[in-house]
Order: structure tokens, then C-alpha cells, then sequence
């Protein structure tokens, strides 16, 4: 099956293209993952149309934004492909090799859920500390069971506001602080980096403290940390000063669609 997985977040659209299943436990990435601002939804057609070349058969999506927004994607793609099977992704109890350990599993957004499955898919015999930096920064921990074939488990996690939600309510909180543009330093010299640096500091040592408590005991030498979102590179240099084990991997939401189409498309083989 050829699948167009669709990821929209809270200000960006990220999409690709690949075949699923059929036996392959990787996606086959069939067009470059592309991107476009929440507010630019209703351009969606335009950006489609280089890809209406292949022939897709269903979409997967998944959606943390508004029913707006969301609508205006689909309308946008189904102009383009007109047949496609439409998919809309929430979480569940349990999901291609995941067990979701929240209290009430429909209230895990669907994007943390997607990429539980997608940091299972990447590495599935490790415990996993995925950390996202969007709009929101999540921390998020997957349990891998030391027994072959036993399901990982989402056990829960943390969100605190993302970069530019600190340095948002830092200038609207405060009367003199600015909407800082600064660069993270140790002791800084000015005010834009001296925020800068309390911003990086903070979401620093959130991971920090999460990765001792994630990889302590048992799990010491089995736990790796997954860093996604357009801060990964704001923190990354600070995780290696920290001896923390980490990979960079952006698109762990998209990996996880197509671990669910995947297996939808095997489900409905074997039907």
C-alpha cells in the first residue's frame, strides 16, 4: 500500500509519502518529507500537486491543532488524490508493539502517542526517552520489556512550555524583559542572552533530571534518548557535556503513522 502520512501540529504541517507493509518492517520513503506552516493550510493543493504523480491509496493523519485546519488538509489532498482512503489516527490502549500506560489513553495527544510507536519502530529493543521540542517540550518515556516479543511501554511523561513560550511569557509577564533573540551562554552579559541561556538551562535540565530517573538501575546500559522539534539542536551540544546518550531523530511522529499504516495495511491483507 501507498500511503500519504500527514502529521499536523500545533504551527506545522509536516507530510510524506511511502509504501507500507508488504512485508518490509521500514517504511520505503517514496517522496522528501515537506513542511508547511498551521496558518498556510489552505496552500496545501499547490504544494501536493509535485507529488500527484504517484498514486496513493490512504491517508493517515494525525491532528493536535484545530477541526479547521484539519479539514482544510484533507480537502486540500483528496483534491489530489480523489480515491484515497482517509485514516485520522488517536491514540489507543494498545498499538503495533506499544502499550499505553495513561490513566484515560484518549487524552495522550495523538502526536506523543505516534511517536511512542515511531521510537519503539526505531529502536525496538531499548528502553527510549523521547524528547520533543515544539510549541510544547514533551518528555516521554517507552519501557522495553527484557523478554523477545513482549510489547514496550509508554509508562507517561512531562510537558513543560517549549522555547518560544518561555521567551513569550518572559515579554508579556514581565514590563521591562524583550522578546529575547540572544544566544545561550553560562553568565550572560546582556539581557537577551542572559534569556536565552535561562531558556536553554531550563529545557536542559528538564532532560537532564528525566534521563538519570529514565536509564537508572537495570535499565543503565539499555536507554537511549530520542530528541525531536525544532529545539533538538538548541540542546543537543548540552546532552554530549552531560554524557547523555542521545540521537537526534526529527520525524519519529511520521515514522510512527507509517508503523500504523503498516499495519492496517496488513490487517486488511490478511482479511
Amino acid at each position: 500500500m501507498i500511503a500519504l502520512l500527514i502529521d499536523i501540529g500545533n504551527s506545522r504541517i509536516k507530510w510524506r509519502i511511502a509504501r507500507v507493509g508488504n512485508g518490509h518492517r521500514s517504511p520505503q520513503w517514496l517522496s522528501e518529507e515537506q513542511a508547511l506552516a498551521s496558518s498556510d493550510a489552505n496552500r496545501m493543493t499547490k504544494r501536493m500537486t509535485g507529488s500527484a504523480s504517484i498514486e496513493v491509496d490512504a491517508i493517515f493523519v494525525s491532528n493536535v491543532s484545530t477541526a479547521a485546519i484539519e479539514n482544510a488538509v484533507l480537502s486540500a489532498t483528496l483534491e489530489v488524490w480523489r480515491d484515497a482512503e482517509v485514516h485520522r489516527l488517536r491514540p489507543l490502549a494498545a498499538q503495533c508493539g506499544v502499550i499505553n500506560g495513561y490513566r484515560d489513553p484518549s487524552q495522550l495527544g495523538p502526536d506523543r502517542w505516534l511517536a511512542m510507536i515511531g521510537a519503539h519502530a526505531h529502536e525496538p529493543q531499548r528502553t527510549v526517552l523521547v524528547c520533543s521540542f515544539g510549541t510544547a517540550t514533551t518528555l516521554d518515556l517507552l519501557v522495553h520489556q527484557d523478554v523477545p516479543g513482549s510489547p514496550a511501554t509508554f509508562v507517561g511523561g512531562l510537558i513543560l512550555p517549549g522555547f518560544e513560550a518561555m521567551r513569550a511569557a518572559l515579554s508579556l509577564s514581565t514590563a521591562r524583559l524583550p522578546l529575547a533573540d540572544g544566544k545561550a551562554v553560562d553568565f550572560a552579559d546582556n539581557t537577551d542572552d542572559a534569556i536565552t541561556g535561562g531558556i536553554v538551562a531550563a529545557q536542559v535540565g528538564a532532560v537532564e533530571r528525566a534521563w538519570r530517573q529514565a536509564s537508572s538501575g537495570k535499565r543503565r546500559d539499555t536507554t537511549v534518548c530520542l530528541l525531536a522539534g525544532g529545539g533538538a539542536g538548541s540542546v543537543a551540544p548540552f546532552l554530549t557535556e552531560l554524557a547523555v546518550a542521545f540521537e537526534v531523530v526529527h520525524d519519529l511522529v511520521l515514522r510512527g503513522i507509517a508503523a500504523v499504516a503498516s499495519k492496517a495495511n496488513h490487517t486488511e491483507s490478511a482479511g
